[in-house]
């Protein structure tokens, strides 16, 4: 979900605490005080309403935090993101595969979101031309029959950026020719 609220059009919203993994099951639990590194905090054991559940350990989870800052970087770096016109390229409910494009001047971000539990092969009809997942550090190329065909991990997603968005100083983003 955070994926695509980030790709999305509009400013995105991160309710308090979810860039750190603060969750709340019920209304009143989700308003915790803010989970920080400096402190230590017992499990949670109980709801508010004191219903037992399973232990839950209290603490920041640091690989939401960085997925946070790279879906961030992600946005501040590329004003298609931001900026661009939206298209729905794909909706496959069958595999709980949603993809959708963002365009902005010479620009385009290909979006393909996986909400299942297992990993899928998603073929879509572009033009041709070189795409770079900026999410998972991949390169792409569309076939001769315009096809970009790409594995999605479950409960995953890619952010394919046509080689039109990257900036010339950016070495590490450039793709040969």
């Amino acid at each position: 979900m955070t994926l695509f609220i980030m790709t999305y059009i509009g400013s995105p919203h991160i309710y308090y605490g979810d860039e750190v993994g603060m969750w709340g099951a019920l209304y009143q639990g989700a308003h915790k005080p803010m989970v920080w590194d400096a402190l230590t905090y017992e499990n949670e054991v109980q709801t508010y309403l004191q219903v037992p559940h399973e232990t839950d350990s209290v603490e920041v989870d640091h690989d939401m935090v960085a997925f946070y800052r790279t879906l961030t970087s992600i946005r501040n770096n590329y004003e298609v993101i931001r900026l661009g016109d939206f298209e729905t390229l794909l909706t496959d409910d069958v595999n709980k595969i949603y993809a959708f494009k963002r365009s902005y001047k010479k620009c385009e971000a290909v979006v393909i979101l996986n909400n299942d539990e297992d990993s899928h092969q998603v073929v879509l009809e572009l033009e041709k031309g070189k795409w770079r997942d900026v999410l998972n550090n991949e390169k792409f190329k569309v076939t001769k029959n315009g096809n970009l065909s790409a594995q999605i991990g479950k409960r995953w997603g890619r952010i394919l950026l046509s080689k039109h968005c990257y900036y010339t100083d950016d070495d590490d983003l450039e793709m040969d020719d």
